[in-house]
């Protein structure tokens, strides 16, 4: 079974380290918690083992993926053909995915997408390419620094006791270390002595796959109504608006987003045949 199968590990988006419904979710270094539009409150990782991938190639992803994509992906990797699936939003990920390479700039299928439209928080967002902007229409629906917020670091501390390392190199060796030294990786070890899993793995990928916040800039601390530009793969932690600075791509993403509801799909109404089947 293991040699024709596909393994994902994903999670639900936005950890709650305060709150209602608070819990040990952490989204640090990245700003925002679950219900907001920040890196934090959307951002979800996943790893796909299979041996269906191309071999020896364990690669870590900077790319863009939504939610609905999951449908097609899987379907495609499974041998379904995705136009049987009809008119869906997902895209089939499964061609690119499964002949990635390190380093690799081959096309993505996947380069923009609607974050959300709330108009009860007063919250939108619309990311396209690296670039990601947020319209705030209601004060109340915007989250302070993370770096400066006193409650968020009562909360969630900066993490420690994790010695500090001379170079990326020290730090990759130590987490590997860490890896190899688990119960985990020891009992994988012991009943797949030959599995790929083990002798494919990639060195250093939990550094490769690290959040790196960028010096903040601008001061920004978004405290009122307005639109927001960031260039996400170079400031994923959001601490520098662009709005002003790249005025074209701010346009050009307000136009997207403000579009965006002539486009969508209603619901079927109760009592339609098609409702009924479902």
């Amino acid at each position: 079974m293991l040699a024709n199968s596909v393994v994902v590990f994903a999670s639900d988006n936005g950890g709650s380290p305060w709150g209602m419904y608070s819990n040990t979710g952490s989204n640090w270094p990245l700003r925002g918690v679950k219900g907001t539009l920040w890196e934090g409150g959307i951002r979800v990782p996943a790893i796909v083992w299979s041996p269906l991938l191309l071999r020896g190639t364990g690669v870590v992803l900077p790319r863009l993926a939504h939610l609905v994509d999951w449908l097609p992906t899987l379907y495609s990797a499974a041998g379904g053909n995705v136009s049987d699936l009809g008119t869906i939003d997902g895209l089939d990920l499964w061609p690119a995915l499964s002949t990635a390479k390190s380093g690799s700039t081959s096309a993505w299928p996947r380069s923009e997408f609607l974050i959300n439209i709330d108009t009860a928080s007063g919250t939108s967002g619309y990311r396209d390419g690296n670039h990601k902007l947020l319209l705030f229409t209601s004060s109340k629906s915007n989250h302070t620094n993370p770096f400066n917020d006193k409650t968020l670091q009562k909360h969630i501390p900066v993490p420690g006791g994790m010695p500090e390392f001379e170079s990326e190199a020290a730090a990759e060796e130590y987490l590997d270390l860490l890896m190899k030294s688990s119960l985990a990786w020891k009992t994988l070890e012991e009943l797949h002595v030959d599995a790929p899993c083990l002798a494919g793995a990639l060195d250093g990928w939990r550094v490769k796959a690290a959040v790196r916040c960028s010096p903040q800039q601008s001061g920004f601390n978004p405290r009122s109504e307005g639109r927001y530009l960031f260039d996400i793969e170079s400031d994923p932690c959001e601490l520098n608006d662009l709005s002003s600075t790249l005025p074209s791509l701010r346009n050009a993403a307000s136009f997207a987003l403000d579009t965006a509801p002539r486009r969508r799909v209603f619901n079927l109404p109760r009592g339609q045949r098609e409702m009924d089947a479902l």
